[in-house]
């Protein structure tokens, strides 16, 4: 037990140094419940692996970070959904689950470590080091909007922070949903949001910070540490070291090539901080399932099953991808493909060959097809709308000399290099040279099933729910970049060096300290931002500056805040709905919001629909109202607590601003009191 306890060490000095850039107060107790909580979750890991019969795995360390937290993450969002309770007590009562499970299981399990556990520390060290670096700019968010007022993430971080405060504040946990306050909460990947979640409850920043700070870096880490260990468990150590160096060394595809900035690999993960806790655990849902193919394990079938069905909860929009290639992975174990491989080889050919040939020729087929999916519009956005790129002009070209279906092939064929860049050459050269060489195994499947799942899902999926075009296409790539540099790794590896070298620990180490310190004098010598996109129309969701004044009205309410609060911020623009100062307002104070992001709310229809109307009339009438008396008469009944304006002026019920409880030259806060008049 005792690398555990380092490891513990390892992992709570990184969330003290993220908090404390972050301008969390740092104190003994924050100290200790961090320790505490990264104890729990690698405990937790251990614990899963030894069931699964992976305890011996010589990458268990790794494993266990990951698991652990993934079955931490669940576990707590089981509780808040199920009992109604915030992320932090809920957390502890995991911390006694873990705890009863170990002493019951002490007789039935070994804890003996392994020779390589500390060294496997120091790797884990490494990684951290490395992700805490590239994570600083972003981790400072709070500290930089209030001395700059320029929020340096993406702007979709405010509504990331509002979700965590939904389920780790006391003032919104239990109260529904936190942008439309008292209506049911909506189908989401929650579980990625636990962790911070549950540490909010023990710091003194508000959710946007804890989603910079937390959910960003932890994120990160864990996609770090799942890929090592996939790719040290197919071919020792040193391949770990040389996916490390693919995926935070080698610059992603949107550098050179065809330069497609919305393809930025590096970008998207810092833009979706949810992928990093999908991308962990299919890493790992991948080494168990390898020990099943190598062993029959079952348990470790089971744990690969588990964590699979764990990416709903991590990063939904992962499984159109990752479920079938995973589950066709294990359906070529199976008797029947493996007695008729060939005929199933020439079906699926076969198959495949028949869709690409009738879709486009067959008139009703291809009218269905372009009028069903999205497919024409997502290649649009990539190929035309994601300027500067430097084939900028060959699609719109292409469009005016060709048929519809035949850009659209080339469009979709683009994508390879647009995605991948130059693992569209590496990636192919290395897996022939491997089997020319060895065996092919039934592992080594994945990749090529994972791109064409994700081809197919382009040139089929249709809009999502949410009206975002890409939400289905575009997402996932990060998970194919992962994988297939992985895999290139892995076989690179076996190619260039004999099995000791590979395996041997203390090179590994080295390697990995050393690609760690190239990374970071990168880093460091080009002032290269990852989170900033390169493309043009994402300049407008990036470094956006804050309205002036709303951040001193926002640590105001935040300082006077009482559970049961409710905030309003005016005016209303009734048409936004990814971002308005509302979400901006939840992200900062914690406080839910009577009425955030109206278009969205309708668009989900039924009870948010009717609430978001109902509400936008009420807003409309609060706008209007030149009484005092009769306005705050109306927020005392419709449960608005804290009334915040935006703007030079007053509202028309106090244009000189003599109720306010706080006022500056932007912004005017007012409390509403259960019969008074004003704060």
């Amino acid at each position: 037990m005792a690398s555990s306890t380092i490891l513990a060490s390892v992992l709570a000095a990184f969330l003290l140094i993220m908090l404390w850039l972050g301008g969390a107060n740092i104190d003994a107790l924050q100290a200790a419940f961090c320790f505490v909580g990264a104890l729990v979750v690698v405990t937790s890991g251990e614990l899963l692996l030894r069931l699964a019969g992976l305890g011996a795995s010589p990458v268990r360390v790794h494993l266990a970070v990951v698991c652990g937290a993934t079955a931490t993450s669940l576990a707590i969002l089981a509780g808040v959904l199920v009992a109604g309770f915030r992320a932090g007590p809920v957390f502890l009562g995991w911390t006694v689950i873990v705890a009863a499970a170990v002493i019951a299981t002490r007789h039935r399990i070994s804890w003996r470590g392994r020779a390589n556990d500390f060294m496997d520390c120091a790797v884990v060290a490494a990684l951290a080091v490395l992700v805490a670096f590239w994570c600083r700019h972003a981790a400072a968010a709070i500290p930089e909007l209030k001395a700059t007022g320029v929020l340096p993430v993406w702007i979709d971080y405010y509504i990331h922070g509002a979700t965590i405060a939904q389920f780790g504040s006391s003032l919104a946990a239990g109260r529904g949903a936190i942008d439309l306050v008292g209506q049911p909460l909506v189908i989401y990947h929650y579980g990625g949001f636990m962790i911070a979640a549950a540490i909010g409850g023990f710091t003194d920043l508000p959710g946007l910070g804890l989603a910079c700070a937390v959910l960003l870096p932890v994120g990160l880490l864990l996609a770090a540490l799942g890929s090592y260990a996939l790719a040290a468990t197919l071919a020792g150590p040193l391949a770990g070291v040389i996916a490390i160096a693919f995926l935070a060394l080698l610059p992603d595809a949107s550098f050179y090539g065809l330069g497609n900035g919305f393809f930025g690999f590096h970008w998207l993960l810092f833009t979706a901080p949810g992928s990093g806790y999908a991308l962990g655990a299919a890493a790992v849902a991948l080494v168990s399932a390898n020990e099943w193919l190598r062993n029959r394990n079952r348990r470790a079938l089971a744990l690969a099953v588990a964590l699979v069905a764990a990416v709903f909860q991590l990063r939904a929009i992962f499984l159109p991808i990752l479920l079938p290639a995973f589950t066709m992975m294990l359906a070529c174990e199976t008797a029947i493909v493996r007695r008729h491989a060939r005929v199933f080889v020439w079906l699926a050919f076969g198959a495949g060959a028949l869709v690409l040939v009738l879709l486009p020729t067959v008139s009703p087929l291809r009218h269905f097809w372009f009028e069903h999916s999205a497919v024409e519009r997502f290649l649009e956005i990539v190929h035309q709308r994601s300027e500067p790129t430097a084939y900028g002009g060959l699609y719109a070209r292409h469009i005016a000399g060709v048929g519809k279906a035949t850009t659209v092939a080339l469009g979709t064929v683009l994508l390879l290099p647009v995605a991948l860049g130059g693992f569209v050459v590496l990636y192919p050269i290395a897996l022939i040279a491997w089997i020319r060489r060895a065996q092919w195994q039934s592992i080594d499947l994945f990749p090529p099933l994972l791109l064409a799942t994700f081809l197919a899902v382009v040139v089929l999926a249709p809009m999502a729910p949410n009206w975002h075009i890409d939400e289905y296409q575009h997402r996932p790539f990060v998970l194919v970049y992962q994988i297939i540099a992985i895999w290139t790794a892995v076989y690179l590896c076996r190619l260039v060096f004999d099995q000791s070298v590979a395996a041997n620990y203390a090179r590994a180490l080295f390697a990995l300290v050393v690609v760690s310190a190239a990374s970071i004098l990168v880093g460091l010598l080009s002032g290269l931002q990852p989170a900033q996109p390169i493309f043009a129309w994402g300049k407008n969701y990036f470094r956006i500056p804050i309205t002036a004044g709303e951040l001193e009205a926002a640590e105001f309410v935040r300082r006077q805040a009482r559970p049961g609060d409710v905030a309003a911020v005016a005016p209303v623009d009734p048409t936004a709905s990814l971002q308005d100062r509302a979400i901006e307002f939840v992200g900062l104070t914690d406080m839910p919001s009577y009425l955030a992001r109206p278009a969205i709310q309708t668009l989900l229809g039924g009870r948010h629909r009717r609430a978001a109307l109902d509400r936008l009339a009420i807003m409309g009438k609060l706008a209007a109202e030149t009484d005092a008396t009769t306005a705050f008469a109306l927020m005392r009944q419709s449960g608005i607590t804290w009334y915040v304006q935006i703007g030079g002026e007053g509202p028309r019920f106090d244009p000189n601003r003599s109720l306010a409880a706080y006022a500056i030259s932007n912004a005017t806060v007012y409390r509403v009191e259960p019969g008074k008049p004003a704060g």
